[in-house]
């Protein structure tokens, strides 16, 4: 009732094809819940049925036109056949970005194109995140793998109890004191070469 819906046609990156959906676009909400005070904001928390997490950082969402999903436009059921997950449902919303005007979209991670969307929160990441974020003084390596991490990790795996339900990677034993150096840098690189039919990408 507040943000008018569309049908939009986009580049499915979960199908590699072309999909229509009806949408809601994602700036009107943000406008119509939190008026000024979705300007400027840190992260975009997206809560999944599964307990799956991604953020969206502010500026991403700013610069570009997002849009939930709710239904198909085009006769298909309101599903995806994803490569790791086979088919699953997308309701009760998916998040979904206008990629055919930008062709450069379509390599976008598709962390940034979570289903089974149910709840969104406007948060800062220092404060919602305070256990992850390295100590003052931590080593430039320390804060690149950090900064890998929040993009690419964050949304499945915790640190300190915080971040996804996934798998906890530091407390009470970090994860590099029981995993062989080369075998975890190949199960980041490659996990399906490790563990048959793993869900990591």
């Amino acid at each position: 009732k507040m943000v008018p819906s569309r049908d939009l046609t986009i580049f499915e990156p979960h199908e590699k094809r072309n999909r229509s959906y009806r949408v809601i676009a994602l700036e009107d909400l943000l406008k119509a819940v939190y008026e000024k005070r979705w300007e400027g904001h840190d992260e975009l928390l997206i809560t999944c049925l599964d307990g799956y997490q991604p953020t969206v950082p502010g500026p991403y969402v700013q610069a570009h036109r997002g849009y939930l999903a709710f239904a198909s436009a085009d006769g298909l059921p309101f599903r995806l056949n994803t490569e790791t997950r086979g088919v699953q449902e997308c309701g009760p919303f998916y998040l979904i970005w206008d990629n055919q005007s930008d062709p450069t979209m379509h390599k976008d991670e598709s962390h940034y194109w979570p289903y089974q969307v149910h709840v969104l929160d406007l948060i800062r990441f220092d404060e919602k995140f305070e256990r992850v974020i390295p100590p003052e003084g931590a080593s430039p390596a320390a804060r690149r793998g950090f900064a890998d991490f929040r993009r690419f990790c964050i949304m499945c795996h915790a640190i300190n109890g915080q971040g996804g339900i996934k798998a906890e990677l530091n407390y009470p034993v970090n994860v590099t004191e029981y995993w062989e150096p080369g075998f975890l840098a190949q199960w980041i690189k490659n996990p399906q070469s490790i563990r048959h039919k793993a869900e990591m990408k």
